[in-house]
């Protein structure tokens, strides 16, 4: 056979082949670019979890400081003051009427604006980021679509489309972590913020006072920073029951002293006896 004969009998053959070969390659290349794609998906749900973990967590700690507020406001609290003047600030924040109302109606409605938010199950004006988010922040915002709703609304939502699976583009995970992590900032941590400052106030330095002369080194120390009272009159009497004393002077000391440090809530162990 002459060598243009078996050119045109063997060209077929290799131009199927070489055609076969790079729709293989260019599957395997596909493959490679979707098991990417899911690696990504899988590490963005699991991130997921952690992250709403944690905000689910915060959101509970501001809906108990929004709550403190209320009670602030309506005379139930043991610490009923409010700071007039930051209660006043965060009304014109928010565009709230302050005309012939008491400070304790505004505080009211305050933390009840600031309640929808975090508490909210259906999607709607996000009244604490309107109010604290600048005009041209909230336009890139919009203009990307992660404005969020509301914490609880943004948490149920991610956690959903999580959970059933239903949500496979990474592109619109990432955005929904984005809405999660602006609503952690706007309403978990800033609604937070509001609510103290209304009740305490602003943070004022203070003088801490030490007297480490009180230890003594022949007697195990313990230090206690609990502003649990109960739990504080369990250990002291636990400290000092004979079983431990007697072990306390087996190793060499001549019994145990317990040392109260750090203690924002003084009048959770003031009464407590056997306490330094």
């Amino acid at each position: 056979m002459c060598s243009k004969q078996l050119n045109e009998t063997v060209r077929p053959f290799l131009q199927v082949q070489a055609d076969s070969f790079e729709k293989k390659q260019y599957t395997v290349n596909s493959l490679n670019r979707s098991k990417d794609a899911n690696e990504d998906l899988l590490v963005a749900q699991k991130l997921i979890k952690t992250i709403t973990t944690g905000i689910d967590a915060q959101n509970k700690r501001t809906q108990k400081l929004l709550m403190a507020l209320k009670k602030a406001a309506t005379g139930q609290a043991i610490r009923s003051g409010l700071n007039k003047s930051k209660v006043m600030d965060y009304c014109n924040l928010f565009g709230l009427s302050t005309k012939n109302k008491s400070l304790e109606e505004l505080a009211d409605n305050l933390a009840e604006k600031m309640l929808d938010d975090i508490t909210r199950v259906n999607p709607d004006v996000n009244a604490t980021l309107e109010a604290t988010v600048p005009p041209e922040r909230k336009m890139v915002w919009n203009n990307l679509g992660i404005c969020p709703a509301g914490a609880t609304y943004e948490i149920s939502r991610l956690v959903h489309d999580e959970s059933i699976g239903t949500q496979r583009d990474l592109n619109k995970v990432m955005n929904s972590i984005y809405r999660i992590g602006i609503t952690f900032l706007i309403n978990s941590v800033g609604c937070a913020s509001i609510a103290q400052d209304c009740v305490y106030g602003l943070p004022q330095r203070i003088t801490a006072k030490a007297t480490p002369e009180v230890l003594q080194s022949n007697n195990v120390s313990i230090v206690l920073s609990c502003e649990d009272s109960n739990r504080s009159k369990e250990l002291i009497v636990t400290a000092q029951s004979n079983e431990f004393v007697q072990q306390a002077k087996q190793v060499g000391a001549k019994g145990i002293r317990v040392y109260a440090v750090s203690r924002s809530n003084p009048s959770a162990m003031e009464h407590s006896e056997g306490i330094i």
